[in-house]
């Protein structure tokens, strides 16, 4: 299954996830951004760029995301 993620991504380099609030966006990004950076053949970057009602704000994981390698970018 990781061979067919990786075919996928091939040479692309920026991600979006989009839905409805709620729909499982923050989760899959976040699972996607640890995929890519167990990678280890490039660098992670992560925006939450959540500004509004957030159910579940992926920088309140910022810690240990930036344990796993990856740059967390979010504005207060």
């Amino acid at each position: 299954m990781f061979e067919q993620i990786t075919d996928l991504i091939g040479t692309k380099t920026n991600f979006i996830f989009v839905g409805e609030a709620g729909s499982g966006k923050s989760e899959i990004a976040i699972n996607f951004a640890k995929y890519l950076a167990s990678l280890g053949n490039k660098p992670v970057h992560f925006f939450d760029m959540d500004m509004t009602k957030a159910l579940f704000r992926s920088r309140d994981l910022s810690e240990k995301l930036i344990n796993l390698g990856i740059k967390v970018h979010y504005q207060e």
